[in-house]
């Protein structure tokens, strides 16, 4: 444990991170959970959410996971009504979910010009990155 609770102490608080099980996201998760803060991992990946929430709850966190894509407004909506469910609350918003086909293996891993970029990359970046955000919002 960390003495990030003396110095920002998120005690019944209740944090959503969206791309929870990613790189960064994780990472939030991990941080806002020393902090005090009660996890939702919000994630499209739904087994990575879980392996992360499970891995919190063990090392004594509260934390669930939230399969989630974040650019479809019923999943976030599911997504909202579980944390109400669970925690009671939301507090805490970290837009953490990102799709960027340029450098992404899993989503194309784009290597043309600009000139030559597809527009089917280029909209459904917009719509996790921009829409999801929004829509979370």
């Amino acid at each position: 444990m960390s003495k990030l609770p003396e110095l920002f102490n998120l005690s019944q608080r209740t944090a959503v991170v969206t791309g929870g099980a990613g790189l960064l996201g994780s990472e939030f998760c991990r941080t806002l959970a020393e902090a005090g803060a009660r996890l939702v991992v919000a994630d499209l990946d739904e087994s990575r959410a879980s392996r992360l929430a499970q891995e919190l709850r063990q090392a004594g966190y509260q934390a669930i996971d939230a399969p989630t894509d974040v650019a479809d407004p019923q999943s976030v909506q599911r997504m909202v009504n579980l944390a109400l469910e669970t925690f009671g609350r939301l507090d805490i918003l970290v837009n953490s979910a990102v799709l960027d086909p340029k450098f992404d293996p899993e989503h194309g891993g784009h290597t043309n010009s600009f000139e030559e970029y597809p527009l089917e990359a280029w909209n459904q970046a917009l719509s996790v990155n921009l829409t999801g955000m929004f829509l979370c919002c």
